[in-house]
């Protein structure tokens, strides 16, 4: 388990985020992330950033089939369906276009870094291969290196719910897991909704087995431990205000979340990334990344090292 000792005193300031991001590729499923955005941006009285990443072509078949202005097609193609994705937006909503060209992980981190992004909305989506399974979707690359909060929009229609009802946010007792509690605040703030505060414990034996009946007054102790943990971590850095119960699970870390998830029907995941690096990170993701590969709902990470309120440029 975790240092099991919690700081003394509560964020000071709920998540102000003036801007956002809204990778697209126009695909049914980033038409809805773009209009989910705006949402939110309503909410927020904030600007959204459409930017759309073109992949370089090299002269080949393609460039000889389409002629020499092909790249130029392709621009002024992309510029379009940018333009009429943003007329298709809501009146009301601050929204502008980019069109950037290279790799559409590295451009959405480039874009989201020199402007001042304060949240980055995109869909979930399935990249087939063994590239893929080793490195990360475009989404868990995003998710890992962010410069700021990324919500990822998951389910079987890639949904957000306009009036997300439950919340849940989870924890490990470290200092960086705090960094999500004030967006968990923020959207029971903003929309009304209940939060349910998680910790995941490593299984420590099922009763009936040989081995509870050996260690279940040591197994009862932390599990008790881990409940008042719970319970002091609620009252230490969550506003009275918010309707809030604890849940202390057992399990692999990002398996008891997203089953949880599903078991309470809850409409979003919030959680700290932790930044894992190396070769685990590579093979397995870190739990953050894991929870977005398999979560039924729309999941919010939010980066430890990044100050919870984001200023226009």
């Amino acid at each position: 388990m975790s240092d099991l000792t919690p700081p003394t005193s509560r964020p000071s300031s709920l998540p102000q985020v003036s801007r956002l991001l809204v990778p697209v590729d126009f695909s049914p499923a980033g038409r809805m992330a773009a209009r989910t955005a705006a949402g939110i941006a309503r909410k927020q009285g904030a600007k959204i950033t459409l930017l759309h990443v073109l992949t370089p072509v090299t002269h080949g078949p393609e460039t000889v089939i389409h002629g020499e202005n092909f790249q130029a097609k392709r621009r002024a193609c992309a510029l379009a369906e940018l333009e009429s994705l943003k007329d298709s937006l809501a009146e009301g909503t601050d929204v502008s276009c980019a069109l950037r060209e290279g790799s559409p992980f590295e451009e959405i981190i480039r874009f989201a870094r020199s402007h001042k992004t304060g949240l980055i909305v995109l869909p979930r989506t399935r990249q087939p291969g063994l590239l893929s399974q080793l490195l990360g979707s475009t989404v868990e690359r995003v998710v890992h290196e962010a410069p700021c909060a990324v919500l990822v929009l998951a389910g079987p229609e890639i949904l957000w719910l306009d009036e997300p009802q439950h919340v849940l946010l989870t924890t490990d007792f470290s200092p960086d897991s705090l960094a999500a509690f004030p967006w968990a605040e923020k959207v029971a703030c903003t929309y009304g909704a209940r939060v349910t505060l998680t910790h995941v414990q490593v299984p420590m034996g099922l009763p009936g087995t040989r081995e509870y009946a050996r260690y279940h007054d040591s197994i009862d102790e932390l599990r008790q431990a881990a409940d008042a943990m719970l319970i002091s971590f609620r009252q230490r850095h969550l506003s009275p205000a918010v309707e809030v119960d604890t849940r202390v699970v057992e399990g692999t870390p990002h398996r008891a979340i997203n089953r949880l998830a599903r078991r309470l029907s809850v409409s979003l995941i919030i959680i700290a990334a932790h930044g894992v690096k190396g070769w685990h990170h590579m093979l397995t993701g870190s739990t953050a990344q894991r929870v977005v590969r398999h979560a039924t709902c729309a999941v919010l990470v939010v980066m430890p090292q990044s100050p919870v309120s984001s200023q226009a440029a």
